[in-house]
């Protein structure tokens, strides 16, 4: 799998309106029946008060081509998966622009102290000894 293309929005509602243009190009049934699916693409909003940006990420695929006589590769190229439902209008970029505001470290995703085993594999104990150290778990580097 290779990293995402994206089209880049001043806001969610341009995100949105271009998702669901392209799921009813792909069928999806709310195009239909006004009901069950309705974004073909995903999307990831700026994390920002005002004027946030919205990027609609596109999955990507390499494609090859190779010498039918030898199977030798000649070239290769990353391309959106969805290249066939894509428009003159869609400015595709490579990756999300240098400015763009992500949102800040989850602290609840930080690297959790985990139980100190020994050559063995069994449990430490804490060392009551050394009060300002628990030997019993290991510290995340």
């Amino acid at each position: 799998m290779t990293d995402p293309f994206y089209i880049i929005y001043d806001n969610e509602d341009q995100a949105h309106i271009r998702s669901e243009q392209a799921g009813a190009m792909r069928g999806l049934s709310h195009s239909q029946t006004g009901t069950g699916s309705r974004y073909w693409w995903g999307w990831i909003a700026e994390h920002k008060e005002e004027n946030a940006r919205v990027a609609i990420a596109l999955p990507t695929t390499t494609e090859t081509e190779t010498d039918p006589e030898t199977f030798e590769v000649i070239s290769s190229t990353v391309v959106a998966v969805d290249k066939d439902i894509l428009t003159d209008e869609d400015e595709i970029v490579e990756a999300l622009p240098s400015d763009w505001v992500y949102p800040p470290e989850d602290p609840l995703m930080e690297e959790t102290p985990k139980r100190a085993r020994d050559a063995d594999g069994k449990f430490i104990a804490d060392d009551p000894t050394t009060p300002d150290v628990n030997e019993a778990w290991t510290q995340p580097d």
